[in-house]
């Protein structure tokens, strides 16, 4: 990671591996987190690179994160959201479904209590 055209004096960390090629990384609370192609889920300080933990989730990633409620939700390629806690430990709060049998690529949205997704075909608003 880092800017490739960025002066090496200003570099602070760089990570070779594991890193996501399509859903964007989430900074949160001096965290990064990220998902990888093919779910890999990585959380690293950010402030040094350091990996604080990493898991595999399973499946197929374009969604980039979100988070809300300190919360993270990664959705994957098959519709299939998991719910994270926002900390230094990998620990997964949900499962959900969410749209069964839709193709989801592209990134959720969350506002105003809703949480936002459009498939292939719908868009879908949920409320807790």
């Amino acid at each position: 990671m880092g800017w490739p055209s960025a002066p090496a004096s200003n570099l602070v960390w760089k990570q070779k591996r594991g890193e996501p090629k399509v859903p964007s990384l989430l900074h949160l609370d001096g965290r990064v987190y990220a998902m990888t192609d093919t779910g890999v889920a990585t959380c690293y300080e950010a402030a040094t690179g350091t990996i604080v933990w990493q898991e595999r989730v399973g499946g197929n990633f374009s969604a980039s994160p979100v988070s809300a409620a300190g919360r993270i939700y990664f959705v994957g390629d098959n519709g299939q959201t998991t719910v994270l806690d926002a900390s230094k430990t990998f620990r997964v709060v949900a499962r959900n479904p969410l749209v069964e049998g839709e193709e989801v690529q592209a990134s959720p949205a969350i506002s105003q209590g809703l949480f936002l997704l459009r498939t292939r075909r719908n868009l879908w608003a949920f409320k807790d």
